[in-house]
């Protein structure tokens, strides 16, 4: 979500097209936190990781990181969130549960990843 926010505000697009990034992102940031003391692990490492997703944010929306930079961030998000339910759809699919539908799903979200 963070360089997803970042990418967008470096690229000048209008805040229409990313307006939910900007309330998602610190609503995850604070899910974290309870999530974290809800299972008792909330210490330091918690609140650095947080420091650090915020600050690696401030300093890529601010051009402190170059925009090339930004956009490949950006683009490895998308990778990144392929490669995270490809075991998911496999195991689905293999089952033959819920694996159309998930592959579906997931195509359907890098569909909408690439469109942004």
């Amino acid at each position: 979500m963070g360089v997803q926010l970042s990418y967008n505000i470096v690229r000048h697009t209008p805040l229409t097209t990313y307006a939910e990034v900007a309330i998602l992102f610190p609503q995850m940031l604070i899910l974290t936190v309870v999530v974290a003391w809800a299972d008792a692990k909330l210490g330091p490492r918690v609140w650095i990781a947080c420091a650090c997703l915020c600050t690696g944010v401030v300093l890529m929306s601010t051009g402190l990181v170059s925009a090339t930079v930004t956009a490949a961030a950006y683009a490895a998000v998308a990778l990144f969130g392929i490669v995270a339910v490809l075991p998911q759809v496999v195991i689905n699919y293999k089952n033959k549960s819920t694996g159309q539908l998930s592959f579906l799903v997931t195509g359907m979200t890098f569909g909408g990843t690439q469109q942004r």
